[in-house]
């Protein structure tokens, strides 16, 4: 039997993060000026961080549901915005990964892996929290965002839930 494995981030985390790589710089500035002009319906609503990550959040449903990498926001968005339950599942739904570790345990979950693999080396946790979106964490998204992020990485949730803790 090969081992396999993966790490899993919690969806909500990851998704606050990807909004700040793919999306949104701060002070109103965005990284994908087009899709909020495309979302704008009047000239008078405000950019504000929270309204930003509701079109963030609608752009990745309308990629999800797109025949096509390049629509609506392009590849680069494309293939960052897919849940990982698509990249370790079959078709019918089966896990394809032998274990599956919470990223924060990467650690502990580096070194499970090397003791079975039969590998000496060991790596040791570092004091400070590894990248939890450190600098740009601070954005709490609503309960009707949390719903809808919760709607569109259902079976992301289920594998961070079920993945290896220590």
């Amino acid at each position: 039997n090969t081992l396999s494995f993966a790490f899993s981030r919690e969806p909500t985390q990851r998704c606050i993060s990807m909004f700040y790589y793919l999306y949104w710089q701060g002070k109103g500035a965005l990284r994908i000026k087009s899709a909020i002009k495309q979302s704008l319906k009047t000239r008078t609503l405000q950019f504000n961080t929270s309204y930003a990550f509701d079109v963030f959040l609608d752009n990745i449903q309308k990629t999800l549901e797109s025949d096509s990498i390049y629509e609506p926001l392009g590849s680069h968005f494309s293939t960052h915005i897919v849940p990982m339950w698509n990249d370790v599942t079959d078709f019918e739904g089966n896990i394809l990964i032998t274990k599956i570790f919470r990223l924060e345990n990467l650690i502990e979950g580096l070194n499970q892996v090397f003791e079975e693999c039969e590998l000496e080396k060991r790596l040791k946790r570092e004091e400070r929290k590894l990248n939890q979106n450190s600098s740009k964490g601070h954005y709490k998204p609503s309960k009707n965002q949390i719903s809808k992020i919760e709607s569109i990485y259902s079976y992301d949730f289920e594998l961070y839930e079920n993945a290896i803790r220590f």
